[in-house]
Formats: C-alpha cells, sequence, structure tokens
C-alpha cells in the first residue's frame, strides 16, 4: 500500500473513531441506564413560610415493589425540635396505599392505614430513620404512582447587618429525576439564586422564581438564596450571625461556577480534539512524511532487485522496516536450498534440513546456519527432534536448559530487527505524533486535577473519556508502519514500491494465470520472495492451480508446522485457587453540597 493510501485510511479511521466514540459517550448512559424505577417528574413549592410542597411521580417499570419514599438526611419529626429539623405535614399517596415516616429516632409511624396487620412490621423492617412515604402491602404493580408530600421547613440561616442566607439540598441520594420543576413562590424577597448544579434553568414567572431542568442518579440538588433580613424570621428556623453573608456567598458559588466552566470546557475540548485529531495526523504526515511520487506499474513480475537477500526484503519492504517475522527466517532457509547450502528432504511426518554447504557473508544467513548446526546431529536437522524439544520445554526443569537455548535463539531470528540495517533505508517517524498526545494527557490530568465535586461526575466521565479518544487514534497510528511519519532514504521508496507491485503480482492468480513463468527457477525464486513478502502461499496455490510440481513449495507449507509450536512453547503452570446509616445532617453551609436537608425520592 502507498503512503498516500496509508494516511488517507488513517485519517479515515480515525475520524470513524472520533465520531464513533462521541456517539457512544453520549449515548451510552442513556442505553445502560436502570429503567427498572425513576422519577418521572419532580416538583417542589417552597413558601415564603417555609413550607414545601413536594410532587413525585414514580414509574416503575417492574412490579413487586413495596415502598415509594422520601429519604432525608436532615432530621425528620412530627413535633418540634431544638434544632434545624424537617416538620411532616402530610403524605399522599394513590389509592390502597398506607402513609408512613420514620422519623430521626427511627420511631416508625402509621398515617394512614388499609387493615394490614403486616404494614408496621413491614415499615419496622423495611424503612430508614428520616423517611416518609406510602406503603402498599400488596406490592405495586408496574406503571406511574404520584405520591405527594408536605413538609414544613425549619433550616438553620445565616444573616450579617446586610443580608440573610438559607441553601436548602432538595437532593443528593435519589433516583433519577427525568424532569424537575423547582418553584420558590413570592420570591420578591430574594435577592439573588444560585443552583446546584449550574445547569438547572432559571427564570421568573410573574412573582415567582422557577428553577427546571434534570438530575442524575444521586447527583446534588440544591437552591441556595440570598434574602432580605426580614425573611429570615419568615421561615421560623434556627439563625444564626455570621459576618460577611454576600461575600461568603459569592465566593463560593463563584469558585463552583468556576469548576462547572472548566468541566465544560475540558468535555467540550476532548470533544473537539477527538474530532481534529485525524486532521493533525494528516498535517504531521504532510510536513514529515510526504514522500515524492514515483510511478510505478501496479502488478510487476520480475524480482525488482536480486541481490537483496530474502530477510531483508521481509524487514524493509514487506510492513514495516521496524518489524520482522517468521516468514523472513523459513524464506532464507528456502533460499539457502536453492543455492545449494542446506538441502531440504521431506520424510514421512515430517522434514530433513542437511547442512551442505559453506561461506556464506550475510551475518543473518551465518546466525540462521549457526543455529542449524547447534540443533543438528551429524549435520541433518531432523524435525522429530523439535518435537522432543517442544516436549522438553513445555515440561521444564533441568533437561530443558539447552531447549530453551535455542528457543530464545529461534525468537531471535524470527522476531529480531536490525536497526542498522533499517536506519540505511529509512527515519522512522513514529516519535512525530507524540505531541499530539499532550493535549489529550492535559484534558485528563486536568478532568482530575481541577474538577472534584460530585455533581460534575458526569461531565468530568464525559470529559475522561472523550479525552481517551485522541489517544487511542495516535496509537492506532503508531501502528502503522514506522515510515509513515518519517522518510525514505534516496531512491528506497520507490523499491518499496516496486515490492508492493511484485507482491500484489503473486498474491493474485489471474496475473499469473496470464503469464506464467516457463522456466521452473524462476518459480523457485518467486516462492523464496513471495515466502519474505508475506504471499507464498499465494505462490504454492498457483502453482497447484497451474499442475507445477515445485518440491519446495511443500517445505515451505512444513516449516511452520514444526518450528513455530518450538518457538511459542512455554512451561505448563499448575495453578491453585483458594477458596449506609441515616443521620443528622445540618447544612447551612456556603456553596454547593453545604445545603440542609439531603436525601431524595426512592423505591424498594
Amino acid at each position: 500500500m502507498s503512503e498516500r493510501r496509508q494516511i488517507f485510511t488513517l485519517v479515515a479511521v480515525s475520524l470513524v473513531l472520533g465520531v464513533a466514540g462521541l456517539i457512544v459517550i453520549e449515548y451510552l448512559p442513556v442505553v445502560f441506564r436502570d429503567d427498572s424505577a425513576y422519577v418521572e417528574s419532580y416538583r417542589a413549592t417552597l413558601y415564603p413560610d417555609g413550607r414545601l410542597e413536594e410532587e413525585f411521580t414514580y414509574r416503575l417499570n417492574e412490579g413487586g415493589l413495596r415502598m415509594l419514599f422520601r429519604l432525608w438526611r436532615a432530621p425528620l419529626s412530627l413535633e418540634p425540635l431544638d434544632r434545624p429539623y424537617i416538620l411532616v405535614l402530610g403524605v399522599g399517596g394513590p389509592p390502597g396505599a398506607v402513609g408512613y415516616v420514620r422519623d430521626h429516632a427511627s420511631e416508625p409511624f402509621i398515617l394512614s392505614s388499609s387493615g394490614s396487620p403486616f404494614e408496621y412490621w413491614d415499615l419496622l423492617m423495611l424503612a430508614e430513620a428520616n423517611e416518609a412515604g406510602v406503603l402498599d402491602p400488596g406490592r405495586f404493580d408496574p406503571g406511574a404512582y404520584q405520591v405527594d408530600f408536605l413538609f414544613d421547613v425549619h433550616p438553620p440561616l445565616e444573616f450579617d447587618d446586610d443580608v440573610g442566607h438559607l441553601n436548602l439540598m432538595l437532593a443528593d441520594e435519589h433516583l433519577e429525576y427525568r424532569a424537575v420543576e423547582i418553584v420558590l413562590v413570592d420570591a420578591d424577597y430574594i435577592q439573588a439564586v444560585y443552583p446546584h448544579p449550574p445547569s438547572l434553568r432559571v427564570e421568573r414567572r410573574g412573582g415567582d422564581i422557577v428553577l427546571t431542568g434534570s438530575s442524575g442518579k444521586d447527583m446534588l440538588l440544591e437552591v441556595e438564596m440570598l434574602v432580605d433580613l426580614f425573611a429570615v424570621g419568615g421561615f421560623d428556623g434556627f439563625p444564626s450571625r455570621v459576618e460577611d453573608v454576600r461575600g461568603s456567598t459569592v465566593r463560593a458559588n463563584s469558585a463552583y461556577s468556576r469548576e462547572y466552566s472548566i468541566a465544560l470546557l475540558l468535555r467540550d475540548g476532548a470533544r473537539v480534539l477527538a474530532l481534529l485529531t485525524p486532521l493533525l495526523l494528516y498535517a504531521v504526515y504532510h510536513r514529515y512524511g510526504r514522500e515524492r511520487e514515483y510511478t510505478v506499474p501496479r502488478y510487476l513480475s520480475t524480482v525488482p532487485n536480486r541481490d537483496r537477500r530474502p530477510w531483508l526484503v521481509n524487514q524493509i519492504f514487506k510492513s514495516d522496516a521496524l518489524d520482522y517475522d517468521a516468514d523472513g527466517f523459513y524464506a532464507t532457509i528456502l533460499d539457502l536450498h536453492r543455492r545449494g547450502i542446506v538441502s531440504l528432504e521431506s520424510k514421512p511426518g515430517g522434514l530433513l534440513i542437511r547442512l551442505v554447504g559453506e561461506g556464506v557473508d550475510d551475518p543473518y544467513e551465518r546466525r540462521v546456519l549457526g543455529f542449524l548446526g547447534a540443533l543438528s546431529v551429524g549435520g541433518v536437522v531432523d524435525t522429530d527432534r523439535l518435537g522432543r524439544m517442544t516436549e522438553l520445554i513445555r515440561e521444564g526443569g533441568e533437561s530443558a536448559a539447552r531447549a530453551f537455548e535455542l528457543q530464545n535463539r529461534l525468537e531471535s531470528l524470527t522476531t529480531g530487527v536490525d536497526m542498522d540495517v533499517a536506519s540505511e533505508f529509512m527515519v522512522s517517524g513514529r516519535r512525530r505524533v507524540l505531541p499530539l498526545l499532550v493535549l489529550p494527557g492535559l484534558v485528563l490530568a486536568a478532568a482530575f486535577l481541577f474538577v472534584s465535586d460530585p455533581s460534575f461526575s458526569p461531565i468530568r466521565s464525559a470529559a475522561v473519556a472523550a479525552s481517551v479518544i485522541p489517544i487511542v487514534q495516535v496509537v492506532v497510528a503508531g501502528g502503522f508502519p514506522s515510515s509513515l511519519f518519517g522518510r525514505w532514504r534516496g531512491d528506497s521508496y520507490r523499491e518499496k514500491l516496486e515490492w508492493d507491485a511484485f507482491t500484489r503480482h503473486l498474491d493474485d492468480l489471474s496475473q499469473i494465470e496470464r503469464y506464467p513463468p516457463e522456466d521452473i527457477g524462476m518459480w523457485g525464486e518467486w516462492l523464496v520472495y513471495g515466502t519474505a513478502l508475506g504471499v507464498g502461499d499465494a505462490v504454492v496455490r498457483a502453482l497447484r492451480v497451474l499442475d507445477i510440481d515445485l518440491p519446495e513449495a511443500r517445505y515451505m507449507r512444513a516449516m511452520p508446522v514444526y518450528f513455530y509450536p518450538f518457538v511459542v512453547a512455554s512451561t505448563r503452570r499448575v495453578s491453585s485457587s483458594g477458596g449506609r446509616a441515616s443521620g443528622s445532617f445540618g447544612g447551612g453551609g456556603f456553596g454547593a453540597g453545604g445545603g440542609f436537608g439531603g436525601g431524595g425520592g426512592g423505591v424498594r
């Protein structure tokens, strides 16, 4: 494949990865979210006197549940307390359901009864402290159920000479709320509203302030506000004097909003990077890796350069100049046989390799002959011995030491890359794409360093996931030939194109059938270089179709059968194998997460 096709392929693959990855990140939470039970809509109405009305519409897609409830982390009570608390005024549910409360002291109270003797025991066994809800002893069927709660909130309040402060946390441990509406009635007393999360939309409707949006499972849902001083007494709460209430509120929420903005910036920046990285990869190629154009025929039936040893053709011209595989080793043995330095013979159930000549100058070929000599007995390598040594390696022990030594030599001959030879032909460019990892790496680091609020965990997760996409794209680019972002020396790129054309010719049976060589020696040459280039099987197939008997074809097919199990053999190893609490939530803090209340809607 030409480098132009390689870079276009890489850009296309990277773009598909980017788009597909962003689609998966966007819709995966929706696909895998738990739809067995959720709050279809949640409406909270807060009055200036502290009265809080809540309306939950629970959606159950599975039957068998007994309770639809609203849990608080603040003390819940049916009578006044001497500390911030929430007073239960009423619970209403679907027909036949039993309203209940289990207060801060874990005392259960039945507010309405169906007459079943098991109500109290169900409540005692299942409900938690600070919980109000409805119970169906016969269990709820799938469907939508509306449950209404009426509370009187007696919160902690902060004030100074200028302004009052209320921070009301409506939920932090709850089912998913698909739709949220919070209404602050007769809100003229409210000077400023700070929604948590900031994604809630705030608008004025007449004299009310209305907040709308949604809230993911266990996400913070909170309203913080600065109020007129006279309104502090209207809530009948627990006021305390604090210096610089406005400044403390503004600073806390500025930090919160800043973190929210950072989270959004990182998420959106990572998304842009995922789509921009394919273009950046092309820019790196255009700057550092673009080669001069050569005119080379698509198919080439002659060996481009007979002076090239098969192992060198395998390393430099098969796929990547920095890769080497066993095909180069097998092609070298075939070439040594063709040159009369070794002799290959078939035997029943195996293969014999005889060392019959000497005098090779090529360093790699000398290493191959040295390995065969060490493996041989009396100058003959019998594949039966390879099988026995493979078993020795699998069994381990001291008797396998010699087998391990030969295995290491064979592994080097089938995977070792000659970097000196590679540098004669090309300059690797893989390091050129490494700077593209800097920006997604910075996004990853910033997401963990600067976004810590749990409210923003979905945004941070999206930023982290999106920043992984450019990293994957760069890793994929690293899997392409090292020459793609580097340079071929001299006319080596033209020779690379010629070897590619020769490979296509050998791999295309129709081409060989049109131009079959009449010289049997040419078939042997094709088989040697075809093996080195990874298309030796195609040459063997052509020989079979054309009914040409070439003994070397049988040897080529046989060598991997015996050498491969030896090089990948490993010692057998025998493995053995052995055998939340509710409490007070004082609140009254400034900023997100410091509100009074907590909890949220749930089912069981």
